[in-house]
C-alpha cells in the first residue's frame, strides 16, 4: 500500500524535474522559488485533469465562470437550486 502511494508522489516530483524546470530553478530565494514550485504544480493539476477527461467521455464540459453564470441565465429560475443567479 505504501509502495502504491510513494509511486504517485514520486512520479509528481519526477514530472516537476524534468518537464516542469524545477530540477535547476532559475530563480533566487524561498519567495520567487516557492512560487515557481506552485506554479508548477498547477500546471501539473491540468494536465492531470485533461489526461482524466481524455480517459472519462461521460464527464461534463469544464466552464468558466462567465460561461456558468451565462447558462445558469439561460436556463429558467425554477430549474436552479436556490441560492444561484
Amino acid at each position: 500500500m505504501s509502495q502504491q502511494k510513494r509511486k504517485r508522489i514520486e512520479e509528481v516530483f519526477g514530472w516537476l524535474k524534468t518537464i516542469g524546470l524545477m530540477r535547476q530553478t532559475r530563480f533566487r530565494g524561498r519567495r520567487r522559488v516557492g512560487w515557481m514550485f506552485v506554479f508548477s504544480l498547477a500546471v501539473y493539476n491540468l494536465v492531470r485533469i485533461r489526461t482524466w477527461r481524455s480517459v472519462r467521455r461521460d464527464a461534463p464540459p469544464l466552464l468558466s465562470g462567465l460561461q456558468q453564470r451565462a447558462a445558469a441565465a439561460k436556463e429558467p429560475a425554477s430549474n436552479r437550486p436556490a441560492g444561484v443567479l
